[in-house]
């Protein structure tokens, strides 16, 4: 009985007070379903949302886009009657300025065409500053009157 009790081991010694043991483990088996439709649900909702949006977002933008297509198409037509309007005004403009034609109107409303037909001379007034141009236009008004003749035409030609 001495070497039964010799074999006999003697209890471990605890590492802590009595009371510190450790919970028991458990082995956990695979999750179930429930809990995984759970978890992937709120991903679910926020990719089919960003879907929708995408799409509400790409089809706003084609909506537009074609909505400023229609309103370009709109304006390049009304530029090219305007173009072609401006065109017409410009030949009428060429037309009516040709000297001939002043000759002819002025001829049918009862004016002569004079004897004598004097050009007068172009007068420059330079422009390099305004007090400058102030005093060379008192000049040139104060000569003008001089000229025999010269007065009226010279105001009126300058002016068309």
């Amino acid at each position: 009985m001495a070497t039964a009790s010799a074999t006999r081991r003697a209890p471990a010694p605890s590492r802590g007070p009595v009371g510190d043991r450790r919970p028991r483990l458990e082995v956990v088996g695979p999750p179930t379903r429930r809990r995984a439709l759970s978890s992937i649900r709120p991903t679910l909702v926020i990719a089919a949302a960003l879907v929708v949006g995408s799409l509400l977002f790409a089809a706003a933008t084609e909506a537009y886009m074609t909505q400023q297509q229609v309103r370009l198409s709109q304006v390049q037509a009304r530029l090219a009657v305007q173009a072609g309007e401006h065109h017409n005004l410009e030949l009428r403009v060429a037309q009516l300025s040709n000297p001939s034609h002043v000759v002819s109107a002025a001829q049918r409303q009862g004016l002569t065409v004079p004897s004598q037909v004097t050009d007068l001379p172009q007068v420059t007034v330079p422009t390099s500053t305004t007090h400058r141009a102030r005093n060379s236009s008192t000049r040139v008004r104060a000569t003008a009157p001089a000229r025999q003749g010269t007065s009226a035409p010279a105001a009126g030609a300058g002016g068309k």
